[in-house]
């Protein structure tokens, strides 16, 4: 029965940008998705801005008139990408943080050296 109202909500969004479509659609399923991300994101925050991240992307996907097969697939296909985007710059967050520590151990040490060798 989702399906069937998610169909006529695109059909109307496409032939009439009506926002009230869309309004539909994601009241149908914001708690689902915020329930998905939440799971598998460290914390409250990041699971509410993928949440809404996850909606603006598929307001302009939708806007620009690129099809939509399957609107519950399509919002949790998004919202997958995102937590692996969020995951990516955890990652290189960390993997910088640690560089950061090792070149500042590394120029501390040079830094010790040529003062040991000025005496």
């Amino acid at each position: 029965m989702a399906h069937l109202r998610d169909h006529i909500d695109l059909l109307r969004l496409r032939a009439s940008r009506d926002p009230d479509a869309f309004a539909r659609i994601y009241d149908r399923y914001v708690d689902a998705i915020y329930r998905f991300v939440s799971f598998k994101l460290p914390s409250k925050e990041d699971a509410q801005d993928v949440t809404a991240d996850v909606f603006m992307k598929a307001w302009d996907h939708i806007r620009q008139d690129k099809p939509v097969e399957n609107v519950r697939a399509f919002l949790y296909r998004i919202a997958n990408n995102l937590i692996i985007d969020v995951a990516r710059r955890a990652k290189l967050a960390e993997a910088l943080k640690g560089a950061k520590s090792e070149l500042a151990e590394k120029v501390g040490k040079l830094v010790k050296a040529k003062l040991v060798d000025a005496d």
